[in-house]
């Protein structure tokens, strides 16, 4: 895991914050963390706090599409983010 630079210039998100644009909930945020280690890894300030960049908070939304909308499984929807990031 990364640490959070304060002299990043890009947008970070708190957990809640996540919460709040995506409408996942927070322990499902954590789990999703173990779960799709590729695609979601938030950085921590020095406190462990978690911190999502906009890349990762792009990669919630769209597991939670294929999970909540599409119907897709975890494991169904780990194959096709692996599909979408060949061919994109």
């Amino acid at each position: 895991m990364a640490d959070v630079n304060a002299n990043n210039a890009s947008r970070l998100y708190s957990i809640s914050q996540v919460n709040a644009l995506t409408g996942v909930p927070k322990p499902t945020l954590r789990f999703w963390e173990k779960e799709f280690k590729e695609y979601i890894e938030p950085l921590r300030t020095p406190g462990n706090q978690r911190r999502y960049d906009q890349q990762t908070v792009d990669n919630i939304q769209t597991i939670n599409h294929l999970v909540k909308v599409e119907g897709y499984t975890l494991e169904g929807a780990r194959k096709k983010l692996e599909v979408l990031a060949r061919s994109g």
